[in-house]
């Protein structure tokens, strides 16, 4: 039984994620990203999916060909060698342009905390982004 209570929040970013294939939710830690990730990923429209918790080096490798709904948690966390981060926002570009949003079989939805994406020196635009914090 789900006894996750539907918020804006998850409703705003299950919108993103059938809009553009991908969400990111970025916040404080414990503020509920992975909770909300899980209940996205698990219930409603993708319960059927193919569900897979992969690691951020993975992308360069994954040939998804079903419908499949990826999660990777805690983006960054730990340390991460700038030429390291380079290269992985070059594979994530590289797999949206291959899989999301082309035939509607993958989606992907990462979290990371807040104080992580400014130690890696991430610039998102604030508009982009679905934000939550407790």
């Amino acid at each position: 039984m789900d006894y996750f209570v539907k918020t804006r929040l998850s409703k705003a970013c299950s919108n993103i994620l059938e809009e553009r294939g991908m969400e990111v939710l970025i916040g404080e830690q414990g503020c509920g990203k992975t909770m909300i990730a899980n209940h996205i990923m698990y219930n409603g429209k993708y319960k059927e999916w193919t569900k897979r918790d992969i690691q951020s080096e993975e992308l360069e490798t994954l040939i998804p060909n079903e419908k499949t709904f990826l999660h990777i948690d805690d983006l960054f966390d730990g340390y991460l060698y700038q030429e390291e981060k380079y290269k992985w926002w070059d594979s994530l570009f590289q797999f949206h342009s291959r899989y999301l949003g082309k035939n509607g079989l993958v989606r992907l939805i990462i979290t990371v905390k807040d104080t992580v994406m400014k130690k890696v020196g991430v610039f998102i635009n604030e508009d982009r982004v679905t934000k939550r914090s407790s």
